[in-house]
């Protein structure tokens, strides 16, 4: 039989290495308190950690009076969710970023919209879309985003709002963004309006940067198959990625990179979120040309932003 102090000693010694990450979470808190800039340190993200007590260590840091350590608290909760596997986890860091929508500093009710676009929509039950809809105003910080986030998560509660608010804002780039969270909907009268847009756009960088990825957001197959036109086009409207050089390239290949994470089972390697992983591009290109001609149909990914 071991001796009490050594079965005492194991005891102390299992519980100190339990409450570490704690610890650690605490001295990274206070550290940036004192004027440190140093990222979150490694260690809070490994799999043993109790991840729902780093989450609800993190609640009173989100309360700080500090807006640099609220946003340092929001951001690294919604870091841990990414890392973790469990739901109940993912939907905890989502009700802490549903409250920094209420926070003061603008900065960071727009890092909350981005962060709940990590998370796969099947992940946010009812009563957090109710929470994120009862946000939705004329005056929404970030509007763009924010009703981008609505689309996204199928809110079509708010559809005839959206619709409302196309007439009563000014800006042109606010009401296509309105239109493309519409779109996301199945709304068919922003698709229409959509698609009647493309057929008159000029494809270019701007089209390529800008316009892309809104399309692709959409996740609407006629607007893919627009797209999938200018994957077979090889005009060269594009600048290459080499700011020294003057050639053009067809935009076919940012095209191609953009629509990577929104097709099911993509022919090209990606990396675990969705990005292409190719060196050679003229002949992924080759490739994807040659699985659309042999696949007039295919599954969009609806889970994912």
């Amino acid at each position: 039989m071991k001796p009490l102090i050594t079965i005492t000693l194991q005891f102390i010694s299992i519980t100190m290495l339990a409450q570490s990450p704690v610890v650690t979470l605490n001295q990274y808190f206070k550290e940036a308190k004192n004027g440190s800039y140093a990222t979150a340190p490694q260690s809070l993200f490994d799999q043993g950690n109790d991840f729902d007590l780093l989450l609800s260590e993190l609640e009173k840091y989100q309360s700080d009076s500090t807006a640099r350590i609220r946003a340092k608290a929001y951001r690294l909760s919604n870091r841990i969710a990414q890392v973790s596997e469990d739901e109940s986890v993912k939907q905890k860091a989502i009700d802490q970023q549903i409250k920094a929508l209420n926070d003061p500093d603008r900065g960071i009710a727009g890092n909350a919209i981005e962060a709940m676009t990590n998370f796969k929509n099947t992940v946010f039950i009812e009563s957090q879309k109710t929470r994120i809809l009862n946000h939705l105003n004329a005056e929404t910080p970030h509007f763009n985003d924010f009703v981008k986030l609505l689309g996204f998560l199928q809110l079509k509660k708010a559809e005839s709002q959206l619709v409302g608010l196309i007439a009563l804002k000014e800006s042109p780039v606010t009401k296509w963004n309105i239109r493309l969270a519409l779109a996301r909907m199945n709304n068919q009268s922003a698709i229409e309006y959509i698609i009647s847009k493309l057929e008159k756009a000029p494809i270019n960088d701007a089209f390529a940067y800008d316009i892309v990825p809104g399309l692709v957001y959409t996740r609407q197959p006629q607007i893919f198959k627009f797209l999938e036109s200018q994957i077979l086009n090889d005009e060269a409207n594009c600048s290459t990625a080499d700011p020294n050089s003057n050639q053009k390239i067809t935009c076919a290949y940012r095209i191609m990179e953009a629509i990577a994470p929104a097709i099911e089972n993509f022919p090209l390697p990606t990396d675990e979120f969705g990005d292409l992983m190719v060196d050679d591009y003229e002949k992924a290109l080759i490739e994807l040309r040659k699985w659309f001609e042999q696949n007039e149909t295919y599954s969009l990914n609806q889970e994912v932003y």
